[in-house]
């Protein structure tokens, strides 16, 4: 096995400090190429695109009706593409209340065993039926409510006890 030799281009010391610094210090001319700006080739392409586009069309429908698979493949995808998060139907209980929850897990694994629903649309239903859920747990736990008459009592009478050490204080100092 052969070597091959790779020089690289040795670079001062200054060169390294610079380095990641397109600009100098106070430059106020330029801050550099603009958000959205396109590069040249891009613009060429799209130009390009632009003038040839009915052409473009019109052979590739003309292929498609030949029975071209892929011009067919192309027209389609342009004529009706795949919609992601395509709705789903089917006969799901009415949620009013946490109690209907229950019912509705029940109707989404009756449909998905049915063949109503793919696992994969059952699963998207399934992640908004417990977002319903935490929903609902969210407003009838009163557990995650704080007691307010609780830290009201605790607050008062921790002012008290600081009020009483305060008073206690400037009687000594008196």
């Amino acid at each position: 096995m052969s070597r091959i030799g790779l020089s690289l281009p040795v670079r001062s010391r200054e060169a390294k400090g610079r380095r990641g610094r397109p600009f100098e210090a106070g430059n106020t001319m330029s801050k550099g190429r603009p958000k959205g700006s396109l590069n040249k080739t891009t613009l060429v392409i799209q130009e390009l695109l632009n003038e040839h586009a009915p052409e473009v069309a019109q052979k590739v429908i003309a292929l498609a009706k030949a029975g071209d698979p892929n011009a067919v493949r192309i027209v389609m995808d342009r004529v009706c593409p795949v919609r992601a998060g395509a709705p789903v139907t089917w006969n799901m209980p009415v949620i009013r209340c946490a109690s209907d929850i229950p019912a509705a897990y029940s109707s989404l694994l009756q449909a998905i065993a049915d063949g109503e629903l793919s696992p994969v649309e059952g699963l998207q239903v399934l992640r908004t039926l417990e977002g319903t859920a935490k929903a609902f747990d969210f407003q009838i736990d009163a557990a995650w409510q704080p007691d307010t008459r609780m830290i009201v009592e605790h607050l008062t009478k921790e002012e008290e006890d600081k009020a009483k050490v305060a008073e206690a204080h400037l009687k000594e100092v008196a």
